[in-house]
């Protein structure tokens, strides 16, 4: 299911703001008309899995475990592509 953000005024689509959207929908950039960032349900799903391993990795990183990441790629993960 897709939702269209809607807000007042949209902000700026930064990178740090690209890289934290998690809910699919079309996400508006506040400074160039037009330009919009659509995130899928699947893309949703694989960045918040993506989320949820960094946090795992980095709390057992925290813990002094020697964590190896031999791939980073969630897609390759997933045996998606």
């Amino acid at each position: 299911m897709s939702v269209q953000v809607k807000t007042s005024k949209p902000k700026q689509l930064t990178e740090k703001r690209i890289e934290n959207l998690t809910a699919p929908g079309r996400y508006p950039d506040g400074k160039v008309p037009g330009l919009y960032v659509k995130v899928t349900e699947l893309q949703a799903r694989l960045l918040r899995l993506q989320r949820t391993e960094e946090a795992i990795i980095e709390r057992l990183e925290t813990d002094g475990m020697s964590v190896r990441r031999t791939c980073v790629d969630p897609l390759v993960l997933l045996g998606i592509e």
